[in-house]
């Protein structure tokens, strides 16, 4: 990982030394999201598409991005090699809760643009 962050660092910097504009893809991740676990069992099973998304957004899946993330995954590809990766910061309780809360008031109709 700290081989594929260095190479990508090194790519966007020979790219701004040669003038070329370049814009950095980052992926921000952070370990905890690898103990991720998506709600199972007989009572979500028994929900519909609509009501899983509904209740629980998209699913999120650890080993989707453990695999991508692993020695042989896509994201260890050549051309990820300018992939910046970074370590996500833990979000402050007012940024969750301004989210929470822009999500509520989106289904409401009061949160255009957010």
């Amino acid at each position: 990982a700290a081989e594929a962050a260095a190479a990508g660092e090194a790519a966007a910097k020979a790219a701004a030394a040669s003038g070329a504009e370049a814009r950095a893809t980052a992926l921000y991740a952070h370990p905890a999201c690898l103990l991720h676990t998506a709600p199972v069992g007989r009572e979500y099973d028994a929900l519909s598409p609509a009501e899983a998304r509904r209740l629980y957004g998209q699913p999120e899946c650890a080993e989707r991005l453990r695999t991508m993330l692993a020695p042989y995954g896509s994201l260890r590809a050549a051309r990820f090699a300018p992939l910046l990766r970074r370590v996500a910061p833990r979000a402050q309780l007012a940024d969750v809760l301004r989210a929470a809360q822009c999500r509520i008031s989106r289904r409401l109709g009061a949160c255009e643009g957010r």
